[in-house]
């Protein structure tokens, strides 16, 4: 629209009316709608239907084992954070934890009570003096005193985020096995840490930040012990990561069977 024509539309409305009252807007939001995870939905959904996983495990060559009784195709993948939740024992909690991070003072934090152990590594928003609490909920800003080691602090941290990583799309082939696919439109990749103190804490240590990709990876193959084929799905070349295999959004969805899609998925998808 001119921008003079709609500066006097504008004025000549200001008394009242909605937004798209004020702008004559009449278009259907996925004409323009930019989220990315509104786009990984549509490519989960067709994940679902028709031949289209069959599809696209030919298109990315994927050679490990398919057993049709164990595939599963998992939205915003939390599986670190709910087996956690699963998890009644604080001797097992603590034996994960401190067998995963094998930190110097192992012998202190096995003697530690549940509140101590809790506090040592910052959980937040209280520590718990009943249960071991989800790694997760330990803040760097609370546990970067107690932790002095570069080394353990940095396995500590990578910890502590597996467990609120949550991949856009991973489908499991077999309990064993799966595809972790990160999905992006028009945003890069992201990096940890993101909040600015923590940012200068790794600066203070010499640390280089962690890459999303990394991250995923640390958490589906040396936590969850999950053989996994990590796959970027990118809008724009100039995206493409230097570790995963990438494919253009358009490509896969052209590979794609949309019968039985409505029509607004259809006109997403045409926009791409």
């Amino acid at each position: 629209m001119d921008g003079s024509k709609l500066k006097s539309q504008l004025i000549a409305q200001a008394k009242g009316g909605s937004i798209s009252e004020l702008l004559n807007w009449h278009k259907d939001y996925c004409e323009y709608n930019r989220e990315e995870r509104n786009l990984a939905a549509i490519f989960y959904h067709l994940l679902l239907i028709n031949d289209n996983l069959a599809e696209f495990l030919s298109m990315i060559d994927y050679d490990k084992p398919t057993l049709v009784d164990e595939v599963g195709i998992y939205f915003e993948y939390s599986n670190l954070r709910d087996i956690w939740f699963n998890l009644n024992s604080n001797e097992i909690k603590r034996r994960i934890i401190l067998s995963l991070l094998a930190p110097q003072n192992l012998k202190e934090l096995e003697e530690l009570s549940v509140l101590e152990f809790n506090t040592h590594f910052g959980a937040v928003p209280t520590p718990s003096t009943n249960y071991i609490q989800n790694p997760g909920n330990w803040s760097i800003k609370k546990y970067k005193n107690n932790i002095t080691n570069n080394e353990e602090f940095l396995k500590a941290t990578k910890f502590k985020w597996a467990f609120n990583v949550k991949p856009d799309i991973v489908i499991h082939t077999t309990k064993r096995t799966a595809i972790c696919i990160e999905c992006k439109y028009q945003s890069g990749e992201g990096s940890y840490p993101t909040d600015i103190e923590e940012i200068q804490e790794f600066r203070r240590r010499g640390l280089d930040q962690v890459q999303q990709t990394s991250l995923q990876k640390y958490m589906m193959e040396d936590l969850l012990g999950i053989d996994t084929q990590f796959i970027y799905l990118i809008q724009k070349y100039n995206a493409a990561s230097n570790t995963h295999q990438s494919l253009y959004w358009k490509q896969v969805f052209a590979k794609l069977d949309l019968s039985g899609c409505p029509q607004f998925i259809r006109q997403c998808i045409a926009r791409i």
